[in-house]
């Protein structure tokens, strides 16, 4: 049991697909709680094409959820209930079906921020980031051969990962050599391919 392991405190599943609560009945472990696009026997409908690409893009559930969620501000009160209850069936086309017997709090109770808590405002930028340097990696350059760049993408950008807690603005190192081979061949292959190319 992963709760008495303490690997989770609380899980909230959010379902979107044909007969959706189906899933949710499976679940035996305690404080998991789940909100479903359909009941059994019900599909789960699209919402929006993409005339474009020729698909949809998104389900009527996913959608409705959204626009609930996109008015939510890190200090929002709205609570896991009020989404439940901002469920119309005549716009999603489906009935949506919620479990929170395995649960231990009242779901009235819950804040949405609890589980979407931040909203971040991400502006592009072609410029690297201070702390990440900027070593040109060049199959042309004579001093540094592609051995010694591929020894520096490992050490510089492999070997050692800061992981930074935001709560505690601590960094904890993570290393990871498994992800290194694999890389490195990823790597390798693609170099060489532009060295062969550029000698045809």
């Amino acid at each position: 049991n992963r709760s008495s392991d303490l690997r989770y405190n609380e899980i909230f599943f959010m379902i979107d697909t044909c007969q959706a609560i189906s899933l949710a009945f499976l679940f035996y472990s305690p404080n998991i709680f789940a909100a479903a696009s359909s009941s059994v026997g019900e599909d789960s409908l699209s919402h929006d094409p993409d005339s474009e690409i020729g698909v949809f893009v998104v389900d009527r559930w996913t959608y409705y959820t959204l626009q609930f969620l996109e008015k939510v501000t890190p200090t929002s009160r709205a609570t896991v209930g009020e989404l439940f209850r901002s469920y119309d069936t005549r716009l999603i086309k489906s009935t949506p079906r919620f479990r929170t017997d395995l649960y231990r709090r009242d779901v009235d109770k819950v804040l949405i921020t609890d589980f979407f808590g931040s909203v971040r405002n991400i502006q592009l930028s072609a410029e690297l980031p201070v702390n990440v340097s900027s070593k040109p990696i060049s199959i042309d350059d004579e001093e540094n051969s592609f051995w010694n760049d591929l020894e520096w993408i490992a050490s510089e950008n492999l070997n050692e990962t800061f992981i930074t807690d935001e709560k505690t603005d601590q960094k904890e190192k993570w290393t990871n050599p498994p992800l290194l081979v694999p890389l490195l061949v990823t790597i390798t292959v693609i170099v060489l391919s532009l060295v062969l190319n550029r000698n045809n």
